[in-house]
């Protein structure tokens, strides 16, 4: 009958590098085993994680992590020998305390994103919860640690690989041009065609998006492939151009009416019966002083009498109004809050309050000063009384 012979187990990796860390001792020294379980723990967490960096905040591995950072003062005090160190190195052990902690961190971050990913499908956030916060700032210091290529290789392929989103604001941007398309496919549908109208109705923010594109293609930055989406749908590229040529008209037969029944242009931005008409007049005197309105329409607007300088043809009328004061009182003494004409009065006193501080333009203090304006009425009506009553009522 043949000799049975033992069959020795076979000894796992982990194990040969416990024999080595702590050589043949007495078993019953706990120091000894605690050393030979946490060096298996740390084999089995490299072979898990991929690294050695555990963090004491890991609730999993905390004992774990106190005694790798254990071994991390025990090399600087001298008190591992050589034989241990290369243990740990063959490991992949991470001597330097700052990169493993930001390691770990990395690693414990890159794992709640892919939690995250996991539960919704994507990386995209948002990171509303509390618990959440911290999240969405790492997820964001990922994003500029790229930006300005300090996201290393490695790092970069495993959040490709959960679908991380480098370009957010872009991603951000295509949904909304994509919704935008999905409206001005519903209103074609419904329509028969893509001419959205400018107006603050139900398609207001339509009809801007619509303009947009237009524009954009002009600058040629509009992509070949959204050009050929909306040529698919019947978009009108100019339509936009002949719309506002059509308001522009619009616009100025309505002016033509309101100088035929004001018998002037100057239309106030204060009256609610016209505010799309002041509005509008507004914007030609900005477009004029941009050099931006056409040669042709700064004509017709001339030949309806259009005021490009409100606040020069206001003060030129409250001056020959000033004039026609003095003619008939032989003075620019104009009472405050005088009724015939309140407007004058004041305007009057805001010369004297411009002149006073500084405001008033030189050519208009020049013209006042022509027609006898007094500055200071009330301090020279004052210095009259004080000298008829020091001259005594016989002299």
């Amino acid at each position: 009958m043949p000799a049975k012979h033992s069959i020795k187990p076979v000894q796992s990796t982990a194990s040969k590098q416990a024999d080595r860390w702590y050589p043949a001792r007495s078993a019953s020294v706990p120091a000894n085993l605690i050393g030979r379980q946490r060096l298996e723990e740390l084999a089995a967490f490299k072979k898990e994680h991929g690294h050695c960096c555990v963090s004491t905040l890991d609730k999993r591995h905390a004992r774990l992590g106190y005694w790798v950072r254990t071994q991390r003062g025990r090399r600087r005090r001298g008190q591992l020998s050589q034989e241990q160190i290369r243990i740990l190195d063959e490991l992949g052990f991470s001597w330097d305390v700052q990169g493993g902690r930001n390691r770990a961190r990395w690693e414990s971050m890159y794992e709640a994103l892919a939690a995250y990913q996991r539960a919704h499908g994507h990386c995209r956030g948002p990171f509303s919860t509390s618990d959440q916060f911290s999240l969405a700032r790492w997820v964001e210091r990922q994003r500029h640690a790229r930006y300005k290529g300090k996201l290393s290789a490695e790092r970069v392929r495993r959040l490709d690989e959960l679908g991380f989103l480098w370009n957010v604001q872009g991603v951000m941007w295509q949904a909304k041009w994509e919704s935008m398309y999905e409206a001005l496919a519903a209103y074609r549908q419904a329509h028969g065609h893509c001419r959205v109208p400018l107006s603050t109705g139900d398609h207001a923010s339509l009809a801007r998006w619509v303009m947009t594109q237009c524009s954009t293609r002009r600058k040629g930055k509009l992509s070949a492939e959204r050009v050929r989406r909306l040529d698919e749908l019947g978009f009108v590229w100019e339509v936009q151009r002949i719309m506002w040529q059509a308001r522009w008209e619009s616009m100025y037969e309505a002016l033509a009416a309101y100088r035929q029944a004001h018998g002037h242009c100057r239309v106030p931005l204060s009256t609610r019966d016209h505010s799309s008409l002041s509005q509008w007049v507004a914007i030609q005197r900005r477009a004029s002083r941009k050099g931006k309105l056409s040669k042709e329409r700064v004509c017709r607007l001339n030949e309806l009498g259009f005021v490009w300088e409100m606040f020069k043809e206001q003060w030129e009328g409250m001056f020959v109004a000033l004039v026609k004061y003095k003619t008939d009182h032989g003075n620019c003494d104009v009472p405050v809050g005088w009724l015939p004409d309140p407007k004058l009065a004041n305007w009057v006193k805001r010369q004297r309050n411009y002149s006073g501080t500084g405001n008033l333009l030189p050519q208009h203090k020049q013209r006042l000063d022509t027609l006898g304006f007094r500055w200071s009425i009330h301090r020279t009506r004052r210095s009259s009384d004080q000298a008829s009553s020091s001259t005594g009522p016989g002299e």
